[in-house]
């Protein structure tokens, strides 16, 4: 994710370059609806339409595609399941992708590309993000899931996020 930021596109090509460059990748991204999920994810998604009875207004990869905020010029988000409706977020958080810190210690480095990144960065990261959708979004019901916990549970996961539905 950090060769997909602003500040890698900067260092890489200068701050003019980078930041066009950055632009026009974070827009293509949000409009081809390819900014990548995981298989499982889609399957908690399809369960909780299953559930709720509908697709109207709801967002994710393989319905509707992901739906993208833009938070600035230089900063678009897709969600990975977004029920406009309900203005509720969930993000899948894969345990190896977003440094499960139930898993990874916070000095954890993961290589990724040519700029290794810790744990700690990918929280912050994820911090900031998470900060920047709920202001966009006018403060929405922001749920995060941790792909172990929906693996080890997925009973236990569903009945969290149906508090929401019912």
């Amino acid at each position: 994710r950090y060769t997909n930021s602003l500040e890698y596109m900067i260092e890489e090509y200068g701050k003019e370059k980078g930041t066009k460059k950055f632009k026009d990748f974070a827009l293509a991204r949000a409009n081809s609806g390819a900014a990548g999920y995981s298989e499982i994810s889609q399957e908690l998604f399809f369960n909780i339409i299953n559930k709720i009875q509908r697709t109207d207004n709801i967002f994710f990869y393989k319905l509707n595609k992901e739906y993208s905020v833009q938070y600035s010029t230089t900063a678009v988000f897709n969600l990975d399941f977004y029920d406009k409706t309900k203005n509720l977020v969930i993000e899948f958080l894969g345990d190896y992708w977003h440094a499960n810190p139930k898993i990874y210690e916070a000095e954890a480095v993961f290589n990724r590309s040519k700029t290794p990144i810790s744990a700690k960065q990918i929280w912050k990261y994820d911090k900031q993000r998470k900060r920047n959708i709920c202001k966009v979004l006018n403060n929405p019901t922001y749920i995060e899931i941790w792909e172990s916990d929906w693996k080890e549970n997925p009973d236990k996961v569903m009945e969290e996020i149906l508090k929401y539905y019912n």
